[in-house]
């Protein structure tokens, strides 16, 4: 369908990962395709969801007193919770080869997009036939060394065939 290089930018706070698709299921799914996978979290948890009643919103006030959020969560909960979501975003990315970052203000933004746009910008797609040949399926190890000074490199972990 589309020749050539292959990128996806994956922007979202995360709070949803995992719904209808397990990690590991998402995490399989993005080491058989050949895409890059940026991942760009905005935000923190809202204190308040946007849309409530009135009586939603004196409840909502209630749960921020208590908990420092409207989801009700406990802080140590939430931080869990965040951790999770963080890592399973890294996740995402680097096992595609991508990164992962995280933005709370317009400027972190731009200056994600703009660090994606000039990675792309240099990306090399490199391939190889294994010895012996691989499975359906299997999963091998790979490590890609450069002799290019002052050169960084960043690779999928494993190829899955």
């Amino acid at each position: 369908m589309f020749e050539g290089k292959k990128a996806l930018i994956l922007f979202t706070d995360g709070e949803l990962y995992g719904l209808g698709v397990s990690m590991q299921d998402n995490f399989r799914l993005a080491e058989e395709e050949t895409s890059v996978i940026y991942t760009v979290r905005f935000g923190e948890y809202p204190t308040c969801q946007p849309g409530i009643t009135v009586t939603d919103k004196i409840q909502a006030v209630l749960l921020v007193r208590r908990y420092g959020n409207a989801l009700g969560i406990p802080k140590k909960e939430l931080e869990k919770f965040i951790k999770r979501v963080k890592s399973y975003l890294e996740g995402l990315s680097e096992r595609t080869g991508g990164r992962s970052y995280d933005v709370l203000t317009l400027e972190d933004a731009k200056r994600a997009y703009r660090e994606i746009v000039a990675e792309l910008g240099y990306l090399i797609n490199l391939s190889y036939y294994p010895i012996p040949e691989a499975k359906k399926g299997e999963k091998r190890s790979i490590t890609v060394k450069v002799k290019v000074p002052n050169t960084a490199v960043r690779h999928r972990p494993w190829v899955v065939y």
